[in-house]
């Protein structure tokens, strides 16, 4: 037993985790060595790298998922998610019970390893090959107010589910997808302020002929798996885009209102590429998403029970009632309000 003011001790115990690859427990310990003393720099600066090792961890795992016997209860975590069998045959409804077996086996095994539920994400991504260096094309737009060039090629098929049970529905058939290309994807909750929606599914497309394919083919996948109620259209690029340029929105070259781009745009690229170029490239896998269920997938589907409890989805107490709060996700919808 620790005293009650022996910060230092709790600091020490988390040092010795961190170096037995023991990362959850690091984290446990440098939060208590703060509780009893906040200004305790060491323990602050330890537990955010601690924290950063283990954001960089889950997320290497979304690509690989070694077989090595490990004391490491992240990767234990995720070998036994990956060994979950969430085959699902596309031409069949999914049933509510599908959904409920798979989320006990998920909190069945983050219970067992002690795995800390809590990740800063909620969106769960299933990457090609292509990658859309969207974080950089977000930066041009927050600096100069423009839409890039490559968002103009930009089209996505888009699919609202009704409540949670779909949503989890959709990230099944998500992961189960084939198709011809194997276009990006990603699940996720709406967080952004005035942008309508609760619950999507975005498969990303380069051009519209692109989108108008895509749609007609997941079309009648989703109405045989899920339901015929879900809303499924194609969208233009990002939903930011069109707040600031109501014309972007437009998916109908023929139009007169059909946004093109502007050329004069490109020089203000040009400087925030100069910018992104000193800090350095952005380090980029060059593998797909890996299929099955994921640890970070289960970590968002965490934070995704208590957005459906936030804005109360009836649908929630068919799959639980033991809901994990996630401040993240709670700071998100505080700020979607303001």
């Amino acid at each position: 037993m620790f005293k009650k003011e022996d910060y230092n001790s709790y600091y020490h115990s988390g040092l010795s985790c961190w170096n037995q690859l023991k990362i959850e427990d690091a984290i446990i310990y440098f939060r208590k060595a703060l509780e009893k003393k906040p200004d305790f720099v060491l323990a602050k600066k330890k537990l955010n790298e601690a924290i950063k090792e283990r954001e960089d961890l889950i997320s290497y795992l979304t690509f690989f998922n070694p077989q090595n016997n490990s004391s490491n209860s992240i990767i234990l975590a995720n070998q036994k998610l990956q060994n979950i069998k969430n085959n699902i045959d596309l031409e069949k409804k999914i049933s509510n019970e599908e959904i409920i077996n798979l989320y006990n086996k998920i909190q069945k095994i983050l219970i067992s390893e002690n795995i800390l539920l809590e990740i800063e994400s909620t969106q769960i991504h299933r990457e090609s090959l292509i990658k859309y260096q969207c974080n950089r094309h977000h930066e041009v737009f927050k600096t100069y107010n423009i839409i890039p060039e490559n968002c103009f090629g930009c089209f996505k098929v888009q699919i609202q589910p009704k409540n949670i049970i779909d949503f989890l529905k959709l990230y099944l058939v998500f992961d189960n997808l084939k198709l011809k290309k194997n276009l990006a994807r990603k699940c996720m909750i709406e967080t952004r302020k005035n942008i309508e929606g609760s619950y999507k599914g975005l498969i990303f497309c380069i051009g519209l002929e692109e989108a108008n394919q895509t749609i007609n083919k997941i079309r009648p996948i989703i109405e045989k798996t899920i339901g015929k109620d879900l809303n499924i259209e194609i969208k233009r690029g990002c939903s930011e885009f069109g707040l600031a340029y109501p014309e972007y929105k437009n998916i109908n070259p023929k139009n007169k209102m059909f946004m093109s781009y502007k050329a004069e745009w490109k020089e203000k690229e040009n400087l925030v590429d100069k910018k992104i170029k000193k800090r350095g490239v952005e380090k980029v896998i060059p593998n797909e998403t890996l299929r099955g269920i994921t640890l970070k997938d289960s970590l968002i589907i965490i934070n995704w029970l208590f957005y459906a409890q936030k804005i109360n989805d009836k649908y929630l107490h068919m799959l639980t009632d033991n809901i994990y709060y996630s401040k993240y996700v709670d700071n998100l919808l505080i700020m979607k309000k303001k």
